[in-house]
């Protein structure tokens, strides 16, 4: 049985475990940054999720007879350390799933009542935040003149909030425009081309933060 962060009585014992995780242009040859500029760059990844120390507080001082003889509270904390006490709290190098036992040593003979009471704690590692919808687009890097090449959203990057109706327009910076998620362009002339491909409409702040995308590709003689 898997223990959460609450408090529950066992008989003869109360053990109570608090989880805390504290844990259209003109022709292109040599490209300028400033064809960019109204590309911002794409939001940097957010950093993984720290994992701190998962603690837990044992607390079986309900339990405890003031008219019998005293006895010591052993707690095998299922991580290879050993803690004695009535009450305390006990921090984990790394979250994971721990089998506690509890063993009652009689103060004045030396007897041991062995696992009196067994708990299971799991503490499971943080999730990893979720990537944000991005706009990409998959192109070859190098490509012939007069080749037919082909640019294609990839659509496993935009949201579902994405209108369906909305129009994707492209820049191939040789004096050519196209529209539409996926096309084909020829370029006649050898070069670096900086292609650009945006979404057409406005509104889309709460949806798709960005809204073009800009990538070069190598056109050989």
């Amino acid at each position: 049985m898997t223990v959460s962060a609450t408090s529950r009585a066992h008989a003869p014992f109360r053990v109570a475990l608090l989880l805390a995780l504290l844990s259209g242009g003109a022709p292109a040859l040599a490209q300028s940054d400033d064809l960019d500029r109204d590309c911002p760059p794409a939001p940097s990844a957010p950093p993984p999720p720290s994992i701190t120390s998962p603690c837990i507080v044992l607390d079986a001082s309900a339990s405890r007879d003031s008219l019998a003889d005293p006895v010591v509270y052993r707690w095998k904390m299922g991580d290879g350390q050993t803690r004695e006490g009535i009450q305390f709290e006990h921090c984990y190098a790394k979250p994971g799933r721990y089998v506690i036992e509890l063993d009652v040593v009689d103060a004045a003979t030396g007897e041991v009542r062995e696992h009196e009471l067994e708990r299971v704690v799991d503490f499971a590692a943080p999730a990893a935040a979720a990537a944000e919808p991005m706009l990409r687009f998959s192109a070859p890097a190098t490509a012939k003149v007069g080749e037919s090449v082909t640019f294609s959203i990839v659509s496993s990057d935009l949201p579902p909030c994405l209108p369906p109706t909305v129009r994707f327009n492209w820049n191939f910076r040789d004096g050519l425009l196209g529209q539409g998620k996926t096309v084909t362009h020829t370029f006649r002339r050898a070069g670096t081309f900086t292609v650009r491909a945006a979404i057409d409409g406005s509104g889309l702040a709460d949806c798709l933060t960005r809204v073009c995308v800009t990538q070069k590709i190598v056109i050989e003689p």
